[in-house]
Parts: C-alpha cells; sequence; structure tokens
C-alpha cells in the first residue's frame, strides 16, 4: 500500500486565505501582552504626572478632615462619587489605550482585522472537563508553553536583580529621607525596572511571532495533489472564470487602443460603430483591420484617432459592414475593396501622398 502523500509544498495564496477567513492565523499571545504592557507603563509616564497633583489633593483632603468631618450619607456619597470620577478619568483612557493596542496587534498579526462570529460560539457538545485537563497537561504545546513560562520567570527574575543591585544603598537610606523623596526615588527605579523587563519581553515575543510564523507556514504546508486539486477547483470557478476574462479583454482592449495611432483612416457610423485601417501598399495585399469596436469603445477609439490626428471619416454602411465582416487584424475582403479604396485615395489626396 502506498504511503500517505508527504506535504512538501509551500501554501498558495488561496489556502492561506481560507485558513484566514476562519481565523487561522500565525499568531503570538506573548506580542500582544508584551505591547500591552508597554502600551501601558507608557500611558502611566505620560499621564500620571499630570495626574497625580489631583490625586494627592484629593486623598490629602479625606485624611485631613477624617477627624473633622460629621459624616454622613450624602457626604460619603459625594467622597465616593468624586473618588470614583478621578479613578475613572485615568482607567477609561487606559482602557481604550489597551484595546487599540489589542486590535493593532491583531492586525499585524493576521494581516488585517479578523472578527468572526463562529469562533467565539460555545459548544456543549464538545465540553469534557477531564478531557480538557488531560489534553492541557499531556499536550507538548502545553509543555513547551510551561517551560517558556519558566525560561522568562527565570529571565525576569535576573534582570530584577541586576536593576534593583546597582540602586541598594540609595533603596536602605530612603527611612531616613522625606516621604517625597522616597516616592520620587521609588517610582524611577519601578520606572527602571520595568522598562528593562517589558523590553526583554518585546524582544522575545517577537522571536516568539517569527517561531510561530515558520510553524504555521509548516502546518499549512499542501501536497502535490492538494494543489492540482486547488488549481482544477478554481479553474471551474465561475467568480474566477468572469475575472479572467474580464483581465483579459482589458489587456486586449489596451493592445488595440495602442495601435489605433498607426491607422491611415477610423471609418464610423458615426458613433455606434467606428473600424480602424492599417494599408502599406508594399506589405500588405488590402488594408488591415487593426481596430474595432461599438457604441462606448466606438467613442476611445475616435477620441484617440482624433488625439493622434488620424482622418476620421463617417460611412455608416461601410463601417457596419466591416465590423461584421471583418475580424482584428485580418484584411478586409474583396466586398470592400472598391468604397475602401474610395476613403483612402481621398485621404491620401488630403495629405498629398499619391494612390498606388
Amino acid at each position: 500500500m502506498a504511503g500517505k502523500e508527504s506535504k512538501t509544498e509551500k501554501p498558495t495564496q488561496k489556502r492561506l486565505k481560507d485558513a484566514r477567513n476562519k481565523g487561522d492565523v500565525a499568531r503570538s499571545q506573548d506580542l500582544g501582552a508584551s505591547l500591552s504592557l508597554a502600551a501601558s507603563l507608557l500611558f502611566f509616564v505620560m499621564v500620571i504626572p499630570s495626574m497625580s497633583n489631583r490625586l494627592i489633593e484629593f486623598w490629602h483632603k479625606q485624611f485631613t478632615t477624617l477627624h473633622h468631618q460629621d459624616w454622613s450619607v450624602n457626604l460619603l456619597t459625594a467622597t465616593f462619587r468624586d473618588g470614583f470620577f478621578l479613578y475613572l478619568i485615568i482607567i477609561v483612557p487606559l482602557f481604550i489605550v489597551l484595546a487599540v493596542v489589542a486590535i493593532f496587534t491583531n492586525m499585524i498579526q493576521g494581516g488585517g482585522l479578523i472578527f468572526r462570529l463562529k469562533n467565539i460560539k460555545f459548544n456543549f457538545k464538545k465540553f469534557n472537563l477531564f478531557k480538557g485537563i488531560k489534553r492541557i497537561m499531556l499536550s507538548s504545546q502545553a509543555i513547551i508553553e510551561l517551560l517558556k513560562s519558566m525560561v522568562k520567570v527565570v529571565i525576569i527574575g535576573v534582570i530584577a536583580y541586576s536593576v534593583v543591585k546597582s540602586e541598594f544603598t540609595e533603596i536602605f537610606s530612603l527611612s531616613a529621607e522625606p516621604l517625597a523623596k522616597s516616592l520620587h526615588v521609588m517610582s524611577r527605579l519601578f520606572l527602571k525596572l520595568a522598562s528593562a523587563i517589558i523590553l526583554f519581553l518585546l524582544v522575545l515575543s517577537v522571536f516568539d511571532y517569527l517561531v510561530q510564523k515558520m510553524h504555521y507556514i509548516k502546518k499549512m504546508k499542501m501536497t502535490k495533489q492538494e494543489i492540482k486539486d486547488e488549481y482544477k477547483q478554481m479553474e471551474g470557478d465561475p467568480k474566477i472564470k468572469s475575472k479572467r476574462r474580464q483581465i483579459q479583454f482589458q489587456r486586449a482592449m489596451s493592445r488595440m487602443m495602442e495601435k489605433v495611432p498607426q491607422a491611415d483612416v477610423v471609418i464610423t457610423n458615426p458613433t455606434h460603430y467606428a473600424v480602424a485601417l492599417k494599408y502599406e501598399y508594399q506589405k500588405m495585399k488590402s488594408p488591415v483591420v487593426i481596430a474595432k469596436g461599438k457604441n462606448l469603445i466606438a467613442l476611445k477609439i475616435i477620441e484617440r484617432a482624433r488625439l493622434h490626428r488620424i482622418p476620421v471619416v463617417e460611412n455608416p454602411p461601410l463601417a457596419r459592414g466591416i465590423y461584421a465582416a471583418v475580424e482584428l487584424n485580418h484584411p478586409i475582403g474583396e466586398d470592400f475593396f472598391r468604397p475602401v479604396a474610395e476613403v483612402l485615395a481621398y485621404i491620401y489626396k488630403l495629405k498629398g501622398r499619391k494612390v498606388s
């Protein structure tokens, strides 16, 4: 019995697009988490200094008047309301920033915004707590993630120790310093420590994304037979055929329009039909139709001919006859020799050329 065909071919764009439409893309959870941490830190660095005076003033007021206030339900309600709105000013913008970062992260990893309702449906048939625990505990992916987490914890610990170690002397001397200076030193230390850890996580998450991308491409690889089947399917798709015909038609039209400036004359109906003829008596036995069209295409042929100063002659019967009887890039038949010769003779006379 023949073995199963191995997947050795790179995934096609259609396969990647279909997978993406289902929400299956290369994704690193670490990248989203590290970007969110970085955004949060940046937000607090920018917002907290401007909000700190208001926060200090609020809490100073509460603590200094704690023993002097005649507390009542109305006063408690007002105090709670003021504190709630004060912190809301900080929390709401932070949530907005984190939401934007989450959307941005998904977009850069998925090649755009992907939202599939099918992916968030809850299937009770698949819900089995014991099978889920067993799969998590025994799967190779879960073991790899556990090892990654352990390594990250160790490295973060080393980074934290390295940062704090250089500040030990100043930290131990804070007990004799004013509260304001202590807060300043601790906030500076926190910022330094957080920046170092987040920078490490960002570098690690980018590396993790590249690894996930590599595994994803490997997972999406196809067999040669799958590529053949996909090609056959695409060939039979009416939309694909229609699109291909449209592209072919546009290219043919473009090539035809490029030949119009080479014509000796354009015979029209005057607007419903247009036929461009070229005649080189030393090379051709009879004039050749190098462009033809009706309605909008006819108007474009006439417009291009006039742009390049090609003579345009109105002769409805002759234009309709040549359009119907002669294929593009073919010489005219004997039935049209005489009327076309008369038209060319008239054109040559205007140009001062001799009729051969």
